[in-house]
């Protein structure tokens, strides 16, 4: 406002010195006395426009000087705001990402989890159940007792060395099986389990396989009709031990005799 006034004093001021100028310009009969007075007003008048100037320029500066701290004080509040509003938007994404995150890895468990449960589902267990079914026992022994009923002398001095004092050679009462299993099949996998040494031949004619010779005792050891049968339940198959399927609970023996059939 105070610059206003007096801008406006500046004004009326210079229209008034015009004034007299213009007056002095027409009358040429003004005394020195009337142009030493115009002199000394104009003088004034020009002292007075120097300090008004003075004044609103200084005035402008402090008002310049005030509007760039306003400016300064409201950048600096903007920046704060925008920082804030940034660092606000940051955290706010950052909590999406992480929602978004935890929302796949959840889902990710569930279908794990999922298949896990397919993993063990009554189909699988039905199958395994089934399996262990299908797992079945016998007996097997092995036994050369014959020799030892007065046919000991038939053996070479050496292989009477090879034979049990009670004649068996092999006695397990549960051996495991699967549905499908033939005689030879357990016998051939507890002489390997047990590390008792079989030899046995294939005989194209019977399509079959024929057992030469169980703990170091072979056919004709103990004479020309000497060696190696097998029963099972008490009775002689009359085919080769490849062919019998086994059933469960079936007793298996085989022994060692001097008079083949």
């Amino acid at each position: 406002m105070n610059i206003v006034k007096k801008t406006t004093a500046l004004l009326l001021l210079s229209i008034f010195i015009l004034g007299l100028t213009a007056c002095n310009k027409s009358k040429n009969s003004n005394s020195s006395i009337a142009d030493n007075s115009i002199n000394i007003t104009t003088e004034e008048a020009n002292d007075i426009t120097e300090e008004v100037t003075a004044d609103t320029v200084t005035e402008s500066t402090e008002d310049s000087d005030e509007t760039n701290d306003k400016s300064k004080k409201s950048s600096k509040a903007s920046s704060k705001k925008k920082s804030k509003k940034t660092a606000k938007e940051s955290t706010t994404e950052t909590d999406s990402i992480d929602k978004e995150i935890n929302k796949k890895t959840t889902t990710k468990t569930t279908k794990d989890s999922s298949k896990n449960s397919n993993k063990s589902n009554p189909k699988t267990s039905n199958k395994e159940s089934q399996k262990s079914n299908d797992k079945l026992t016998c007996s097997l022994k092995i036994e050369c007792k014959e020799i030892l009923d007065g046919n000991i002398d038939k053996l070479s001095v050496p292989k009477r060395a090879l034979v049990p004092k009670d004649g068996i050679i092999y006695d397990n009462a549960s051996v495991t099986f699967e549905k499908g299993d033939t005689v030879w099949d357990v016998l051939s996998k507890e002489v390997k389990k047990n590390s008792i040494l079989m030899e046995y031949s294939y005989v194209p004619v019977y399509k079959t396989n024929y057992i030469e010779g169980i703990a170091g005792l072979y056919e004709f050891d103990a004479g020309d009709t000497s060696g190696w049968r097998y029963m099972v339940n008490g009775q002689y198959p009359a085919y080769g031990c490849d062919k019998y399927k086994l059933n469960n609970n079936d007793q298996i023996v085989w022994h060692y005799t001097v008079k083949l059939d």
